[in-house]
């Protein structure tokens, strides 16, 4: 919990051959506090370093829908867990299962993040969970998944943008 030590687990984040025990301990740490730094160092990192470093890692312990750790994180936190999560090499299933929580209960950007990263995913999972989540209030929310609809080529697409047209 020390900083200077959470400061050297994250600055093997920088070289993308990182040694297995770093990578065993970056994704089995899920306090809140090292969470957080986690994140604020994947968000500063280049895109490229971050699509190097984070494409060896396989799992996250907090980055399940069960994990209260997820639900602690603000609207800024729950972005930045959808675009590092689709970085990642966690299995796809897994990333689909943190995208239909953060778009059920999620904070309005993580909501809105996962609305628009949905558009990556596709299969009757995905369509059902975009069906679902266009009952969200929030109308970006609303707006990044009526796009999803004519390209998913869901039975009664066109119904659905009609009654779409005169909402918010």
């Amino acid at each position: 919990s020390q900083g200077g030590v959470v400061r050297l687990l994250l600055s093997f984040l920088e070289d993308s051959q990182f040694p297995q025990v770093i990578k065993n301990i970056l994704a089995s740490r899920t306090d809140l506090k090292f969470v957080k730094n986690f994140l604020q160092a994947v968000r500063s990192m280049t895109p490229r370093t971050a699509q190097e470093s984070l494409g060896r890692i396989d799992r996250l312990e907090w980055a399940s829908p069960e994990h209260p750790t997820l639900a602690k994180l603000d609207d800024e936190g729950q972005r930045d867990v959808v675009r590092m999560l689709m970085a990642t090499a966690i299995p796809r299933a897994q990333v689909l299962k943190v995208l239909a929580y953060l778009l059920m209960e999620g904070t309005q950007e993580g909501s809105r993040a996962a609305a628009e990263t949905l558009a990556e995913f596709h299969g009757p999972e995905a369509d059902a969970l975009m069906i679902k989540a266009l009952n969200n209030r929030d109308p970006v929310v609303r707006a990044h998944l009526i796009r999803q609809l004519r390209p998913r080529e869901i039975p009664g697409a066109m119904s659905l943008l009609m009654r779409m047209v005169d909402h918010p």
